[in-house]
This record gives structure tokens, C-alpha cells and sequence, in this order.
């Protein structure tokens, strides 16, 4: 599953009943906003907190955040025991928003 910016999270997670994720095992998630307004870490953060939570059968993730997140996004990496792939990368500025 790809979700390509911050609001398709959005969507995602106020749309799509929590139980579906625990059907996710490939996920590629972007924290970048379409409309290039800036979105604290920390509520940034707290969504992807919010999905990497519901997703136990993850195996491969590919994180592209837009600048760093809030440090608490570390919290559900434990509870991801499938987790075999991990890729994060910046796709914002990294001279103005460096990971």
C-alpha cells in the first residue's frame, strides 16, 4: 500500500476501519503535505504513530519524511516483529528540513 503525501494519511486513517490494517504488510508512507504548508512533527508523528500501530504484519516499510519527526514516532518499532525492511529517507529540503 503507498500513501503518497501527509493528507492521504489523513484520509487513510479517518477513513479506512483500523481492523483493515492488520492486513498490511508492505507500506509506503510519505509525511510530505500537497499544499506545502508545515505540519508540527509531533502531529505528524502521532499519524504515522497512529498507522505503524494498527500494522503488526508489517514487513517491509519505506518511510519518506518531509524533515524530522517527533522522536516518539520510535514508540510501535518494537510491536513490529515482521519488520524485515526498513527505508527512510528525506524527501523535503534537506538544507532547510534536514532528517
Amino acid at each position: 500500500m503507498t500513501l503518497q503525501s501527509y493528507e492521504a494519511l489523513e484520509r487513510f486513517l479517518d477513513d479506512v476501519p483500523r481492523g483493515y490494517c492488520t492486513y498490511i504488510e508492505e507500506l509506503e508512507l510519505c509525511t510530505q503535505t500537497n499544499h506545502g504548508t508545515a505540519v508540527l512533527p509531533r502531529i505528524r508523528a502521532d499519524a504515522v504513530i497512529s498507522l505503524l500501530s494498527a500494522t503488526p504484519r508489517l514487513v517491509k516499510l519505506v518511510l519518506r519524511v518531509s524533515g524530522s519527526l517527533d522522536k516518539s514516532v520510535v514508540a510501535p518499532f518494537p510491536f513490529l516483529k515482521n519488520l524485515k525492511h526498513l527505508s527512510i529517507s528525506n524527501c523535503g529540503d534537506e538544507a532547510k528540513a534536514p532528517l
